[in-house]
């Protein structure tokens, strides 16, 4: 579902308008694709909604290459994960960090939680951010 915008990301659905910013939902191992398709389409705002594919790559430069991509993408940012993904979410938030960018929101919820209500968290994220 989505287009590629790179070798780790898909967008899940497109910005509203240039410059709004990203919501980054990073996909843990074993974490059904549709549980995340289920939060973009549930998200209302007009930030584009991207996923982060589970890492089939341990190298320096592929987890650069990712840092990267998010960098490249501009506006705030807000990395969003189930439990799974927390751990993964939190590391990159501090790789970004690293490599310069602002701090970007981060928010881990459990895998029981509905999408609109984590949708509505990432909505509530991304104000405070701006």
């Amino acid at each position: 579902p989505g287009t590629r915008r790179g070798a780790a990301l898909t967008e899940l659905r497109p910005a509203a308008r240039p410059g709004t910013g990203t919501v980054c939902l990073v996909r843990a191992p074993g974490t059904p694709l549709s549980a995340l398709t289920r939060v973009a389409y549930a998200y209302r705002g007009p930030e584009a909604v991207v996923l982060l594919r589970p890492p089939p790559y341990a190298d320096a430069s592929a987890a650069d290459a990712v840092v990267g991509a998010l960098t490249d993408l501009g506006g705030p940012l807000v990395l969003g994960a189930f439990c799974g993904g927390g751990e993964r979410a939190h590391a990159l938030a501090g790789q970004l960090v690293a490599a310069g960018s602002r701090p970007p929101g981060v928010v881990l919820t459990g895998t029981a939680t509905p999408a609109g209500a984590f949708a509505h968290t990432l909505e509530a994220v991304v104000r405070r951010i701006r």
